[in-house]
């Protein structure tokens, strides 16, 4: 995983682990203390523009936030903990360190992605000197939902189910009328889970066609202009670390916050047509659901 810094005092460092198509990123960060919110905007945008998200993702380092709070994790907030709740939202993240340092603060954070099962735990036999406001931490994750992750989409990877074109009733009286009585025979829950799934999706598959996926750089809810201006923007970027111009700096800037208030705006609109197409039309439900990840909330492996 390459990754360049976008602040210079920022450290960032990054690795891919994993084999046969299935990996994990890992990102560490260290954020100088009292750095303004646009730094912070500008990392979880890099992050965001550079790496694949959709993957299990575990983004750990010292975010030097003071002012976050682990038991008030919403949106709303201002500043630099706005900022971070917002790159969660958009991302399905949870900030899992629940071991605050001396003064009950957390400036160690480790965002993961929802589906990772993991361990957090405070590490009581460190290999350095620990500090007070930074307590060491032990982070166990397990693999076991790792190896095995149950797609969404059965036939190819480079396909996802056209529920538009879906025959809904023919596949409720297909599973209206499918026995199961072969599943109360099997003792082992990973097995069961297998059977159930396996017949499950061979019904989907004969009644749901499949279109090729798209690949999409940005959220679902970014529009082309939204897109238009992110790439301006880089563009800018790179001739402002080239020359070192205040021009370029400046027009840097003035993009960003109009990327900010196009991000919030193309999201609240997102949301709010998805809502009223849910409400008028409950069979939309599936065209939502197709803007999500391609994969279920069921764990790997159940024990």
């Amino acid at each position: 995983m390459k990754l360049r810094n976008p602040d210079d005092a920022v450290d960032l460092v990054g690795v891919k682990l994993g084999n046969q198509g299935n990996y994990i990123n890992i990102i560490a960060v260290y954020i100088p203390p009292a750095k303004p919110s646009y730094v912070y905007e500008a990392i979880f945008e890099y992050i965001e523009l550079t790496t694949d998200l959709t993957k299990r993702t575990i983004f750990a380092g010292d975010f030097n936030i003071p002012e976050y709070n682990y038991e008030q994790n919403i949106l709303g907030s201002k500043g630099t903990v706005n900022a971070l709740h917002t790159f969660m939202a958009f991302n399905a993240m949870n900030q899992i360190n629940n071991i605050p340092n001396k003064n009950g603060r957390y400036l160690d954070l480790v965002l993961c992605s929802e589906d990772i099962v993991f361990e957090i735990t405070r590490q009581l036999d460190p290999l350095v000197k620990e500090d007070d406001h930074y307590p060491s931490l032990e982070l166990l994750v397990r693999l076991s939902n790792f190896e095995r992750n149950i797609p969404f989409v059965t036939q190819h990877s480079k396909y996802y189910y056209n529920s538009k074109k879906c025959d809904l009733t023919t596949l409720y009286t297909e599973l209206a009328f499918k026995s199961w009585e072969d599943l109360y025979k099997i003792s082992n829950v990973d097995e069961a889970t297998d059977f159930f799934y396996n017949d499950l999706m061979k019904c989907v598959d004969s009644f749901v066609p499949c279109k090729p996926i798209k690949n999409r750089t940005y959220p679902k809810w970014y529009t082309p202009q939204l897109i238009k201006l992110i790439e301006m923007k880089n563009r800018y970027r790179k001739l402002c670390k080239k020359t070192k111009l205040q021009y370029y700096f400046d027009m840097v800037n003035q993009i960003r916050k109009e990327i900010k208030s196009n991000i919030k705006k193309d999201y609240d609109k997102f949301v709010s047509d998805a809502q009223y197409r849910l409400r008028n039309d409950p069979h939309k439900l599936w065209s939502f659901i197709d803007t999500k990840k391609n994969v279920t909330r069921i764990p790997g492996k159940m024990t």
